[in-house]
C-alpha cells in the first residue's frame, strides 16, 4: 500500500501478477509520471489476474520523441533477467501487422518473457486469453499499438478484444 510521503522506489522487485500488484503498480506510476517524459496505455495479462488490464507504461528517461518500443519502459511489466532500465533488452516480443490474411488497421507489438529464459519463481498465467490456447504459459504478456504517425500510441479498450484472439492463436508460436 502507497502512502504519501513514502520514499517511492521507481521499479518494482519484481513485475506485478496480482490484482493488488497491479492496482499499486497503476498508482505508483501515476505518482510517478511527472519524473518521467511521459506515458504510454498498454494492455497487461497478467499472470495473477482473471482480467487483461489496461496500464500505463512509462517512456524512458532521456526520450523526448518516442521512436520505438525500445523507448517505453516495458520492463515494469515483464519479468526480465536484464537490469532495470537497460534499453534494448532480449525479452521476447511479436509485432502483428496482419490476421489472418487481412492488414490491420494498427500494428500491434506483444511483449513476452521467453519461456526458456524466465526469472525464477515465475507464474503460470491464468488470463482467459492465454488458457484458451491450450498450453502452459508462464509470466506477464505486455501488448502496445503503433500509430501510423508515431512509433507507440494508446490502446483502446476497443482493442482488447482483437488482442485478446491475437494472444489466444499466436502465443503457440512464441512457447
Amino acid at each position: 500500500m502507497l502512502v504519501r510521503g513514502e520514499p517511492i522506489l521507481s521499479l518494482p522487485r519484481s513485475p506485478p501478477e496480482t490484482e493488488d500488484e497491479i492496482d499499486e503498480m497503476t498508482v505508483s506510476v501515476s505518482l510517478l509520471v511527472p519524473k518521467y517524459p511521459g506515458v504510454q496505455y498498454a494492455l497487461l495479462y497478467a499472470t495473477q489476474s482473471s482480467i487483461r488490464r489496461t496500464v500505463r507504461v512509462p517512456v524512458s528517461y532521456g526520450v523526448d520523441k518516442i521512436e520505438s518500443t525500445d523507448d517505453i519502459l516495458t520492463e515494469l511489466y515483464i519479468p526480465t533477467t536484464a537490469p532495470p532500465n537497460l534499453r534494448y533488452t532480449s525479452r521476447g516480443r511479436f509485432r502483428i501487422e496482419a490476421f489472418g490474411g487481412v492488414p490491420l488497421p494498427y500494428a500491434y507489438t506483444i511483449f513476452y518473457a521467453p519461456q526458456s529464459d524466465l526469472p525464477p519463481n515465475t507464474n503460470v498465467n491464468e488470463c482467459p486469453p492465454v488458457k484458451r490456447a491450450g498450453i502452459t504459459w508462464y509470466g506477464n504478456i505486455l501488448v502496445v499499438r503503433h500509430g501510423l504517425r508515431k512509433a507507440v500510441i494508446n490502446v483502446a479498450e476497443k482493442d482488447a478484444l482483437l488482442v485478446d484472439v491475437i494472444i489466444t492463436r499466436y502465443s503457440i508460436q512464441w512457447y
